[in-house]
């Protein structure tokens, strides 16, 4: 990858106490892509592509937003109409690509820093319930206790993402700034 994106290698890790106990790890890797980097970013890549069916192909339709508008754009017009301010900084985003022409991507994470990049102003946090195919985008501004670069907020769930999970709830998200670590 180039200029400020990147390639994270991690794992992710589930564990369940009610109505039954589950478990889970595994290991994957998300991509990190300045939204100012695309499509170019691919260019000249053999199995990787954001114009075009690739083995790695970032797809607009993919994410919110009319497809029509550039990515970066929807962002900062949902946030603005959520906030009542347009980020003006860089926009980055956590997410899987579409391999072998699917993709299973249900969280992605996009970091909106300020203009001079020294801190993330909000996250735009997009959930998709994959059996169901149902999205919904969380904007949230990280509490103002956090510190340096550990991001703490939470938000109200809007949408039915597990059949263990009532929709009262509250979501609890932590992420680290992306750096050369990653945690979400």
């Amino acid at each position: 990858m180039s200029g400020a994106s990147a390639l994270y290698a991690g794992y992710v890790t589930h564990h369940r106490r009610q109505p039954a106990i589950h478990g889970f790890q595994f290991n994957l890797f998300m991509v990190y892509l300045d939204l100012a980097e695309l499509p170019q970013l691919f260019d000249g890549r053999l199995f990787w592509s954001a114009r075009r069916p690739a083995l790695a192909w970032f797809r607009r339709g993919d994410h919110f937003g009319d497809p029509d508008m550039s990515l970066d754009e929807a962002v900062r017009t949902r946030v603005a109409d959520v906030t009542g301010q347009r980020p003006e900084g860089p926009i980055r985003l956590l997410t899987h690509l579409r391999y072998l022409g699917y993709v299973m991507n249900p969280i992605s994470v996009f970091y909106c820093f300020t203009p001079d990049e020294s801190q993330v102003q909000v996250l735009v946090v997009e959930v998709t319930n994959t059996p169901w195919g149902e999205r919904h985008v969380y904007v949230v501004e990280p509490e103002p206790d956090s510190c340096g670069e550990m991001l703490r907020t939470t938000f109200a769930k809007a949408l039915h993402v597990s059949p263990f999970m009532q929709m009262d709830q509250r979501y609890r998200l932590t992420a680290t700034v992306p750096g050369e670590q990653l945690g979400v």
